[in-house]
């Protein structure tokens, strides 16, 4: 009996000392979490001016641009963010000298190889895109651009513009863009994708 007792006496301070010294009974332990993969990140930033067919036409584009994609998603971004400019000036022979612009916020970035879709909500405006400020329910605008980024000896790079879509018709889906056909004349751009 004393000996029964002098076993359990041993047990429970055992027990005891594993607990104080912040030991954990193996049967409780709790499972090891997995880590949590990093987000990787794609985007593009750079300015341009693209060629237009009528002259006196000075059309240019600047972007800074990123989304973050999860690893086991790497396709539809989880998050996008940053800005883009267009920009419009007229001094051609056909009517008075002109300038307009729009600012987006960006709200999609797609990047596939040497080519960038980017998508954004105008938040400010020149004079004649002011009405697409309130435009669709009285929300602004969406617009898309493209672009595609030429590596060394591969024609040049070109940019695309959405435009602005009708009162009537559906508004621009995130991520939409035509083609880039427009060729860049002046400037660049520089695309980042860490998924590779």
């Amino acid at each position: 009996m004393r000996g029964n007792s002098v076993r359990s006496g041993g047990l429970l301070a055992l027990l005891a000392a594993t607990l104080l010294v912040g030991g954990t009974p193996a049967a409780t332990a709790a499972p090891a979490a997995k880590p949590v993969a990093k987000p990787v990140a794609a985007g593009i930033k750079g300015w341009a001016r693209m060629a237009w067919p009528e002259a006196g036409n000075d059309i240019q584009v600047t972007v800074n641009a990123q989304a973050l994609f999860d690893r086991d998603q790497p396709f539809n971004p989880a998050s996008s963010r940053g800005t883009f400019r267009i920009s419009h000036r007229y001094t051609g022979p056909k009517g008075p000298a002109w300038f307009n612009w729009g600012d987006f916020k960006v709200d999609c970035v797609r990047v596939g190889g040497p080519v960038a879709t980017v998508t954004g909500t105008l938040t400010d405006a020149g004079p004649f895109w002011k009405k697409f400020l309130h435009w669709q329910g009285g929300k602004p605008i969406r617009m898309g651009v493209s672009f595609y980024v030429a590596g060394k000896h591969s024609g040049p790079s070109r940019i695309g513009l959405s435009g602005a879509t009708g009162k009537d018709e559906p508004p621009l889906t995130k991520c939409m863009a035509p083609a880039p056909d427009s060729a860049v004349v002046k400037g660049g751009y520089r695309i980042r994708d860490d998924r590779r």
